[in-house]
């Protein structure tokens, strides 16, 4: 149990901050010891102490990986129109009209139609909307669709081979 102040301090400077000051100096404080410069000392090696080494604990580096359902969603845009009524970026590749199959890509991920010269900013914001902006909400619709998935069922991609790192 821890003693409190002694009388002779109370005495002197009443229960204070400076009478806790002068009793934790006082407390602290040794006697002075001669010393004497005549004596020689020994001096001797003490033994060495062996003990096992602990691993230092390294943090493992957070991966990043992509949700399957975007990495899917991704292969299906150049087979996907970006406006109803289009044909798909691959098939106006195939054609050879790379003018439409940019001008798809670019309609499908932003609000602006470079084959018209419209933009269309309402449209490219509503989420229900799939003639602006189709394949941006197709990959965020995918990654919401993901979150959904990891909070119902695990699926343990780190144990496929090759492409386990990568996706999640």
């Amino acid at each position: 149990m821890a003693k409190g102040l002694p009388k002779s301090i109370i005495k002197k400077y009443g229960i204070s901050k400076k009478a806790w000051e002068v009793f934790r100096g006082r407390k602290s404080r040794s006697r002075p010891s001669k010393v004497k410069t005549s004596r020689k000392v020994k001096k001797t090696l003490a033994k060495k102490r062996s003990y096992k080494r602990k691993a230092k604990k390294h943090r493992k580096k957070a991966r990043r990986t992509i949700p399957l359902e975007v990495v899917l969603t991704g292969g299906a845009i150049p087979f996907t129109p970006a406006r109803s009524g289009w044909r798909t970026p691959y098939e106006n590749i195939q054609a050879g009209d790379y003018r439409y199959a940019m001008g798809n890509l670019v309609t499908g991920f932003t609000p602006f139609d470079p084959l018209h010269n419209q933009l269309d900013i309402i449209g490219y914001l509503n989420p229900f909307d799939f003639e602006r902006g189709r394949y941006m909400k197709m990959l965020l619709y995918a990654g919401l669709a993901s979150k959904v998935r990891k909070k119902i069922v695990r699926i343990p991609f780190d144990k496929i081979p090759i492409i386990g790192k990568y996706i999640s």
